[in-house]
């Protein structure tokens, strides 16, 4: 089923774009973290956008794209097709000369 969602997602688009996490980077040992009125393990909420890309067998990567309010660093995912590594690494590359100069060291927290 997660197979055929994707597959119906990347019809006629070369890369879905997601966020990477739902969460700014968690305190060392943080055990837990609040998403909207729910509160889960900081594992679960690093893993929940990653895993149906996995769980499909499907290529993705991972790119900078800004900083959250307390000044850390996010990122943005890009999946592509089963055997798309090549084309997501265009794809990657084309963002990150185009994306407005988003890197800089974080401020120290």
């Amino acid at each position: 089923m997660i197979r055929a969602e994707f597959a119906a997602a990347l019809a006629n688009v070369d890369a879905i774009v997601a966020p990477t996490v739902p969460i700014g980077a968690p305190a060392i040992g943080q055990p837990t973290v609040r998403l909207g009125r729910d509160e889960e393990s900081v594992r679960s909420a690093l893993i929940r956008l990653n895993r149906p890309a996995n769980i499909a067998g499907l290529p993705s990567l991972t790119v900078p794209c800004g900083f959250d309010a307390d000044g850390l660093p996010v990122a943005v995912q890009f999946v592509g097709r089963a055997s798309s590594e090549a084309m997501l690494l265009q794809v990657a590359d084309l963002y990150l000369r185009n994306s407005g100069g988003t890197f800089r060291r974080p401020t120290a927290v």
